[in-house]
């Protein structure tokens, strides 16, 4: 061994750094054993095969972490791979290369310790120190294990295969979903829960054309027009008809005047039949016999009929054309009240006595939806319901049986009719207020007792669309507010 590794040997054992170096094929210092404040990481610069430093333009180069030569090889022993490889570095960042990383290689730092010169502790030597041990340690084991390895792809691909099948389960459930009610029951105290609560139908609806006879409730009314009252059972039709006739002289065409004539005799001249209460013409509007007698005879171009009850709107569209038009208007009321209502007075028999109201109302389903979208056989969806919809926005004047003031305010206002003299107000305060045809009394359902909750859950899941319905009916009973003047509201009544 020569004086200068003998040297050299010493100085690096008075820097505390073991002496056990050997050196590999490569010509690389591989340290076993380092004292950790003698540690320096510099940067490693590669040189050509003439020992010469390498082009950077031309040439790429890595990040060697290193032991730092003691003071006394620097400059006499050049620790550098001369084989040309580099050892990048794991996270892509580069070393150091500032004024006191770079001045390390002539000795102006103390690499030691860590620190430069003048006694401020280097940050970003001790990053690049924690970064190396942490990818050595930690990283790189488990990029060249395998197995390891595997189960990440494993688990990636399984969790997005997880995520792509439960999206494209979502979309396909709410595809399906037609009507979503509350889960826990149709019913909040009195209130039937829907949760489309009164929406209007997509904007894309569209009506049977069939229904184009019948005008827009807000084209202008013209004198080649008829009313025709959707009759909704127990919902003030039997009223409106004696307000009409008896009050307001209207000549009507409805079930009373098929008294006074035969559906099967087709060739019978369309006659006025007088009664006490009104006049009336001899055709049934309110059975599907009728209605096809009464538009062989051209009751609606014959302008004998002023006002048309009907329950049936489909059916009915043969009696106008596009010249002859009808004009739609109705009383509408809730559901619920409306199907007890219907019970207490047909007091339907099973056996020879009188159904249950639970009974009954199974056999009810959905009615006015199933009559405004012609729908009277196959299951009631949303589909129908929209058609329901659009058809009350486009083709009706919405009245209710809770509003029923301003709801004759409205239609008389709105075909021009009126009251002509004292009689006639009386007959109508009197008709209207007093008397109400058809009338029935029974008793309430208490909401609070557990028997008459089942019932009203009955009538509820069996009317859902109607309920939705209305909800929507009464939004439309707002807004057409529009459509009269506010000086106009007491004019005629």
């Amino acid at each position: 061994m020569t004086d200068s590794a003998t040297n050299g040997e010493a100085t690096r054992r008075s820097n505390g750094v073991q002496p056990d170096v050997e050196a590999d094929p490569g010509g690389q210092h591989m340290v076993d054993t380092i004292d950790p404040d003698a540690v320096d990481f510099q940067p490693l610069v590669l040189q050509n095969k003439n020992g010469d430093a390498a082009d950077s333009n031309n040439i790429k180069v890595g990040h060697h972490y290193r032991r730092s030569p003691p003071d006394s090889e620097k400059g006499g022993n050049s620790d550098v791979n001369t084989n040309g490889s580099t050892n990048s570095n794991f996270f892509g960042t580069s070393p150091p290369s500032d004024s006191s990383s770079s001045s390390s290689i002539n000795g102006d730092s103390d690499a030691s310790s860590g620190k430069s010169k003048d006694g401020v502790f280097d940050g970003n030597d001790l990053f690049y120190r924690l970064q190396y041990i942490i990818r050595r340690k930690y990283i790189d084991p488990l990029l060249r294990d395998e197995s390891i390895m595997s189960s990440v792809y494993v688990g990636l691909a399984s969790f997005l295969i997880i995520f792509l099948f439960g999206t494209v389960v979502s979309y396909v459930i709410g595809k399906l979903r037609m009507v979503t009610t509350d889960e826990k029951s149709l019913f909040s105290s009195s209130t039937v829960k829907v949760i489309r609560d009164g929406q209007p139908p997509p904007p894309n609806t569209k009506l049977p054309r069939n229904l184009d006879v019948f005008a827009d409730v807000g084209e202008e009314l013209t004198t080649t027009d008829t009313a025709m009252f959707w009759h909704v059972h127990r919902s003030a039709g039997t009223t409106m008809k004696n307000v009409l006739a008896a009050c307001l002289g209207k000549v009507v065409a409805s079930e009373i005047g098929g008294q006074y004539s035969n559906n099967n005799d087709m060739n019978q001249d369309l006659t006025l039949v007088a009664q006490p209460y009104g006049t009336f013409v001899n055709v049934d509007t309110t059975t599907l016999p009728g209605l096809q007698r009464a538009a062989s005879l051209g009751l609606v171009p014959s302008r004998t009929a002023e006002v048309i009850f009907s329950p049936y709107i489909h059916e009915s569209s043969i009696l106008f054309d596009s010249t002859y038009r009808g004009r739609l208007f109705t009383i509408l009321r809730d559901p619920i009240d409306r199907i007890v209502s219907l019970y207490h007075y047909q007091k339907p028999l099973k056996f020879g006595e009188v159904m249950a109201l639970s009974e009954f109302a199974l056999l009810n389903d959905n009615w006015q939806v199933r009559m405004l979208s012609g729908e009277m056989s196959a299951e009631i969806t949303v589909d129908h319901l929209n058609v329901a919809k659009e058809m009350l926005r486009r083709k009706f004047l919405i009245g209710l049986l809770e509003e029923k003031t301003e709801s004759l305010q409205r239609f008389t206002s709105y075909f021009g009719w009126s009251l002509t003299s004292p009689e006639a107000q009386n007959c109508k305060n009197s008709k209207f207020y007093f008397e109400w045809a058809g009338s029935n009394e029974y008793p309430m359902l208490d909401y609070s007792n557990p028997a008459d909750q089942e019932v009203l859950q009955v009538i509820g899941k069996q009317n859902r669309f109607d309920i939705e319905l209305y909800k929507y009916a009464v939004k439309l009973f707002e807004e057409q507010q529009s459509l009269f003047r506010a000086n106009e509201e007491s004019d005629v009544i």
